[in-house]
């Protein structure tokens, strides 16, 4: 019967999930980001090989080391006498060491599914917020052409008014300015898309060369997170799996102070010379067992450091914990912040401004109002929507933080489901 292989399945998908083989552009939701980062991100699929290295570990724990098998030749060189003889040994422990290695071997694997699931935990975290930045740029980028829009139909109004000498040349200077200004935000804004596309590019697992199209839209500011639940946190569950491992290393080494016995048959066949019969033949059956002392080694250094170690794994747990829901409740508390900013100025400002804005642009077209107060007008109108974006991109960056702190990221759900 063939061994069984955990290293193929894993092997063959990661080989098909590998970046090098994906060809051509993609274009993706902001929801179908996580999902596709998961099954394409190269990091991951290297981490997930920690998995396969446990499995394996755990096929070899608990085993009986190799019998020996010893053959032995003696003759007299000044006469025919002579002795052979055959040995089986093989070695049992004293204690429960085999099925302690076993059960150990059994942890370390459920804790290394913790750790995979901890990094995807990360990654998906990591791409949300990238994918986030990246979408508020793409409606900065939005707001700002827009306002180039109008300010290039008010340019062509105003020089034709210069000409006609109804308005004075300043203020085609002023609103030339203002187009420039207009145009380098838009350069600027343009290359900090380009920047988070690079950043998400390899979170994504796509190539450098290959285009990145991310597509959707923010969902709508909610009322508020629900309830801090840090329990479903992989990297928390890893760290109580560690508590069991240091146990069962402390039980490990406790049972190590007791070396295997061994266990022996011998088989002897010996030809001697009994004078005055002359040479004879006799065969011996027999048994032996060695029995280790533990004397001079009781392996007290070894299980000191182990049960030091699980302390540690102990107090470990404890400030992950708390570290966990502290990370929780600033990001709830974030969200709450950012929502407040963000309706109120949607709400209160925005209109006020929108308001105030017409009443200049009416009033400047009939001649009762400077350019520089037009300019005003419509810089602060930018500066609010702007603020607002700021406030929304706030708002949902605390979300991914919450929903990664919480391990209530859809992706990871829908992934563990699986």
């Amino acid at each position: 019967m063939q061994p069984r292989s955990y290293f193929t399945p894993l092997l063959f998908s990661s080989l098909l999930l590998c970046p090098a083989l994906l060809k051509g552009d993609v274009q993706i939701s902001i929801n179908g980001a996580p999902s596709y980062a998961l099954k394409h991100n190269p990091d991951i699929a290297a981490a997930r090989m920690r998995i396969v290295e446990a499995q394996g570990r755990l096929h070899q724990a608990g085993r009986l080391s190799n019998p020996e098998l010893e053959f032995d030749y003696n003759k007299n060189p000044r006469s025919s006498e002579r002795n052979v003889g055959v040995a089986f040994n093989q070695k049992f422990p004293l204690t429960a060491r085999l099925s302690q290695e076993k059960t150990l071997s059994r942890q370390q694997l459920a804790q290394a599914e913790a750790e995979v699931r901890n990094e995807e935990r990360k990654l998906i975290a990591e791409v949300n917020a990238a994918a986030i930045k990246l979408l508020v740029a793409d409606q900065k980028l939005a707001l700002v052409e827009a306002q180039l829009k109008v300010s290039n139909s008010l340019v062509e109004v105003v020089e034709k008014r210069t000409q006609a000498g109804e308005i004075a040349a300043s203020d085609a200077a002023q609103l030339a300015i203002d187009n420039q200004n207009r145009l380098l935000e838009l350069q600027q804004i343009t290359g900090q898309k380009a920047v988070l596309v690079n950043e998400l590019k390899p979170l994504l697992g796509v190539s450098a060369t290959n285009g990145l199209t991310l597509t959707g839209s923010l969902p709508a500011i909610s009322n508020g997170a629900k309830g801090i639940d840090v329990q479903g946190r992989p990297d928390l569950d890893s760290s109580r799996i560690a508590q069991s491992v240091a146990q069962s290393e402390v039980d490990l080494a406790k049972s190590s102070r007791w070396e295997d016995i061994g266990v022996g048959l011998t088989v002897e066949h010996e030809k001697s010379e009994d004078a005055p019969e002359g040479i004879r033949g006799d065969s011996f059956v027999g048994f032996r067992i060695s029995l280790p002392l533990p004397l001079w080694n009781k392996q007290k250094g070894l299980i000191a450091e182990k049960e030091a170690a699980q302390q540690r794994a102990i107090l470990e747990t404890k400030a992950l914990e708390s570290r966990i829901q502290s990370e929780a409740a600033a990001a709830r508390a974030e969200m709450a912040a950012s929502a407040r900013l963000y309706n109120e100025t949607k709400t209160k400002l925005l209109p006020t401004i929108e308001k105030h804005s017409q009443t200049i642009e009416k009033a400047y077209g009939v001649g009762e109002a400077d350019a520089m107060a037009l300019l005003r007008s419509r810089e602060q109108k930018l500066h609010a929507e702007t603020a607002a974006l700021d406030a929304l991109q706030s708002y949902h960056l605390a979300r991914a933080r919450h929903e990664a702190a919480t391990a209530t990221q859809p992706a990871l759900r829908n992934h563990s489901g699986k």
